[in-house]
């Protein structure tokens, strides 16, 4: 699976960005979603090439800035074996951009609640962070669905304070499935790079 044929609004795998006042979000807000990525958007995130996808909150006090990946998931849960989460990119804060922790979360739809999987240190350039998931695959893929969040640490505040941001330059998720009778494991593969 890939964004590189979609183009909003999508029906299938949807990038989204907004801002939340919870690290993480409760299960009221649960799964995020948010403002959906525009088609030019879309069309940035095809691979890793500096093209990002950047999410800006200023003039809000007591918010974290996030950016939501829901991926489309054809294979039923009980056929996976393994879940591999990429994310490359990296947060900022305060007006003058300074490099800011952020985390990377997915959400489990029986517990209706998000799960961390990563955090992951501040820096002022991209960070390739991969999670491997091999198990509690039901709890991950509900109808089709499945939710990563990578959210900012820092909270906004008043003036100086008051601006955060998150840049993502690609994401994939690849999922394994138990092999066919005579044949061998299939990747799927869901790539999204980010835009202005």
């Amino acid at each position: 699976y890939t964004y590189a044929n979609i183009t909003n609004p999508s029906s299938t795998s949807i990038a989204y960005d907004g801002q939340t006042a919870s690290l993480p979000p409760g299960s009221s807000e649960a799964p995020v979603t948010g403002t959906e990525a525009s088609t030019a958007e879309y069309t940035a995130l095809r691979s890793s090439d500096d093209s990002r996808f950047d999410t800006q909150i200023s003039n809000s006090t007591g918010a974290h800035v996030y950016q939501s990946f829901k991926f489309k998931v054809s294979e039923s849960p009980s056929d996976i074996t393994s879940m591999r989460f990429s994310h490359e990119g990296y947060a900022t804060r305060k007006n003058v951009q300074e490099a800011d922790p952020f985390r990377i979360y997915i959400y489990n739809w029986t517990s209706d609640s998000y799960q961390l999987l990563q955090s992951v240190s501040e820096s002022a350039t991209d960070v390739v962070s991969e999670v491997n998931i091999q198990s509690g695959f039901l709890n991950y893929v509900s109808g089709g669905q499945s939710y990563f969040l990578v959210e900012g640490e820092f909270l906004t505040g008043g003036g100086a304070n008051a601006r955060a941001d998150m840049h993502t330059d690609h994401v994939t998720l690849e999922v394994s499935k138990i092999p066919a009778i005579g044949g061998s494991a299939s990747p799927i593969n869901a790539t999204a790079t980010d835009a202005d």
